[in-house]
């Protein structure tokens, strides 16, 4: 039970404002445990989700499977680019390890709900990630979700058994943070927000 609510929310905030993604070059071992996992995806079901579809599902990647991971990503840059170097075969395979923690995530829509359109099905797996993103940085841990064009290869899609009627939209990746992001400019709320 809480004692001190406006402590308590104080630094709710602090974590919320000071929030990062961190990019894979400045992540290492050891990334979230299996059970911290657990309750980054439990804190994600408690996202606003209109008539609670969950439109959205993740895949963890284990480390033993980076290895079919980062071959499903040299093919799918070979079906696109034709032919590919040894460096850029090893750049892959770089990727596919460069994070102790991936998580695939997939979409899964709910097309025969007339009540929840796409749009708010969408904001609700955005609200979902952006759960996981701040339990990350509450439990110290760096996180970003990255995409690119390999969340649209064939290859990738099969290893991770992504059927046609839905999509993959990304990795979230976590680990431990080994090198501090560079400092941002943030914009304003000035500059988002307007009061009728």
């Amino acid at each position: 039970m809480v004692t001190n609510l406006a402590q308590y929310s104080a630094s709710f905030m602090e974590t919320v404002l000071s929030r990062r993604s961190v990019m894979p070059k400045r992540l290492c071992a050891p990334g979230p445990s299996n059970k911290e996992i657990q309750v980054m995806v439990d804190a994600a079901l408690t996202a606003p989700d209109h008539n609670q579809l969950t439109p959205w599902r993740l895949v963890l990647v284990s480390e033993e499977k980076r290895d079919h991971l980062a071959r499903a990503f040299i093919h799918g840059k070979i079906r696109r680019w034709g032919e590919v170097s040894e460096d850029e075969k090893t750049i892959e395979l770089d990727k596919a390890h460069a994070v102790p923690v991936m998580l695939a995530l997939i979409s899964d829509f709910k097309f025969d709900e007339p009540e929840v359109p796409l749009e708010e099905q969408y904001i609700a797996i955005g609200a979902a990630v952006q759960n996981i993103l701040l339990c990350a940085h509450a439990s110290g841990y760096g996180a970003i979700i990255l995409s690119g064009n390999r969340v649209h290869d064939r290859e990738v899609r099969d290893f991770l058994s992504v059927p046609d009627d839905q999509h993959l939209l990304g990795f979230v990746c976590m680990g431990s943070i080994k090198e501090r992001p560079k400092d941002v400019t943030r914009r304003q709320h000035t500059d988002v927000l307007r009061i009728l």
